[in-house]
């Protein structure tokens, strides 16, 4: 009587053995982790925690999409003795991100929020939104089949001028991708449009480049920079006088050339034939006129 019992018992002891063994193998769950570092060419810019979320399963093809750009919180301290409004000193001023979407045109853009100044975030709004456009018309000619893909990379700002730098492609038909780059720089102390020719004067930009040539290739898609140095050098004088005088936003014209501060340096993004990868930035260290 007792083998009998005993023998049954031993079974389903192994049986739930081997059951919590089956369990025990299956390696436990990781979540990853997203990180995004945020750099700012010239004053440190606090990132706001990302909150992770689950996205809903979909079907779908997957699709190309434009890479997002985080809001960010920059940090502004105008010290004793500096040029700057009261309300710029010791304040946060947050960029957040704006997308404008048609088609196949695909635009994201900064859009200013928290300043104490209200006329002056309305006015650098407005004028965010009305360049970014103005972009958007000058490279679009086919809403419908044209591809326009741009998105900032670098906010900044110092003593009330706020930089804005962006990048991206545009396509006609089969054509080869154009590549873009452009900036939007705004004085937020005086309402207005910051551009080269505040920076540099005609004489200096021309001495720079057939004489002294005391600039650097920053940015550049050309097989070689000598490539890039020989089609500057071979432009005519008048080329750069017009590139000087009508770069930049705030002109009649849409701008023939782009530029921005980075610390001690003018950096300028002029147009390059396309074998030369359309576009390429130049620092010049020089910074009065």
């Amino acid at each position: 009587m007792k083998k009998r019992i005993l023998i049954p018992a031993l079974i389903g002891i192994a049986a739930c053995a081997v059951f919590c063994g089956c369990h025990s193998d299956k390696p436990k769950e990781t979540q990853s982790t997203l990180i995004d570092d945020v750099d700012g060419p010239q004053i440190p810019a606090e990132t706001e925690p990302i909150e992770e979320t689950t996205a809903p399963v979909t079907t779908q093809a997957p699709v190309s999409e434009a890479p997002s750009t985080e809001p960010e919180v920059i940090d502004i301290s105008v010290s004793a003795g500096q040029t700057g409004r009261p309300d710029l000193t010791n304040v946060k001023l947050e960029a957040k991100d704006t997308e404008y979407t048609e088609n196949s045109i695909s635009v994201t853009y900064p859009q200013i929020v928290g300043l104490g100044d209200e006329d002056a975030q309305k006015f650098a709004n407005d004028a965010l939104y009305t360049h970014v456009r103005s972009v958007i018309d000058h490279y679009v000619k086919d809403a419908e089949n044209d591809k326009l893909t741009i998105t900032y990379e670098t906010l900044t700002l110092y003593r009330g001028q706020f930089s804005v730098l962006y990048k991206g492609t545009y396509q006609s038909g089969s054509d080869e991708p154009v590549h873009i780059a452009f900036t939007d720089n705004l004085n937020l102390i005086t309402s207005s449009n910051i551009r080269l020719s505040s920076r540099i004067s005609k004489d200096s930009m021309k001495k720079s480049i057939y004489e002294v040539k005391d600039y650097t290739i920053t940015d550049s898609s050309a097989i070689k920079d000598a490539y890039v140095v020989s089609y500057l050098e071979g432009e005519p004088e008048d080329f750069y006088d017009s590139l000087v005088q009508n770069a930049d936003f705030g002109g009649s014209d849409y701008p023939n050339a782009f530029s921005y501060s980075n610390g001690e340096e003018i950096r300028i993004i002029i147009n390059v034939p396309h074998l030369l990868g359309d576009y390429v930035e130049l620092s010049l260290v020089r910074k009065t006129k």
